[in-house]
């Protein structure tokens, strides 16, 4: 007689967004990334000019990508919200359709969160002005590095095989993020302060928010036990 035995599958880690370990490794660096957004902000609340920095760099920048005009304008509005708002439910869909349900919601809600802190709370807090616009920090720059974050968690939360291909991905695509950046300077819609703090709002928002999914989401998986 044959006796059939069945033996409980452990929860599929692939619903994970990260490694436990990872996990802690994120939730600091969104601290810090966080403190460093906030410090730039009580630096720069009510500026009015350029800081010799920024200068400094664009002059840089300018003689580095002199096509300011075809080229910097198109890339810099690939982190408008438009294309965020594409990429993100793109993702989302697909994320969805394969079963990671914790990516699809981490897609969903990154780069919303981010750009939403970027426009609603921390540019009237801050009011930096540069030539009439409020520009600290970033919208644009936030939505990249949102995007790029979010990619960034679902190739290599986890781990899994390919691990070289999916790191290379990973950083091609913040290096896009970088290149919308330069091009918001470029382009004359920036400083470099102001993108390098919509890039630190970005990346810390979708850590926090991938950590806060995976503790919510394991405490539910453990009630349903």
């Amino acid at each position: 007689m044959l006796c059939r035995m069945t033996i409980a599958a452990p929860p599929h880690v692939s619903l994970r967004l990260l490694t436990r370990v990872a996990r802690r490794w994120a939730l600091g660096l969104a601290v810090v990334l966080g403190a460093f957004v906030v410090a730039l902000g009580v630096e720069f609340a009510g500026a009015r000019t350029a800081t010799q920095f920024d200068i400094h760099v664009m002059l840089h920048l300018y003689s580095w990508y002199p096509d300011r005009h075809a080229v910097a304008h198109r890339v810099a509005d690939l982190g408008g919200s438009a294309a965020v708002a594409g990429v993100t439910l793109v993702l989302a869909v697909v994320l969805y359709a394969t079963q990671r349900y914790r990516a699809a919601l981490l897609a969903l809600l990154g780069p919303l969160v981010a750009t939403g802190l970027t426009e609603w709370v921390l540019k009237p807090a801050v009011d930096r002005r540069l030539l009439g616009y409020v520009t600290y920090p970033s919208g644009h720059a936030t939505g990249a590095f949102s995007v790029a974050t979010v990619l960034a968690v679902v190739l290599l939360g986890v781990g899994g095989s390919h691990l070289a291909a999916r790191l290379v991905v990973s950083v091609v695509v913040f290096a896009f993020a970088c290149l919308v950046a330069v091009s918001l300077v470029v382009a004359g819609y920036h400083v470099p302060s102001d993108t390098l703090g919509g890039a630190g709002v970005g990346i810390a928002t979708v850590l926090a928010l991938a950590v806060v999914i995976d503790a919510v989401g394991d405490r539910l998986a453990l009630r349903r036990r």
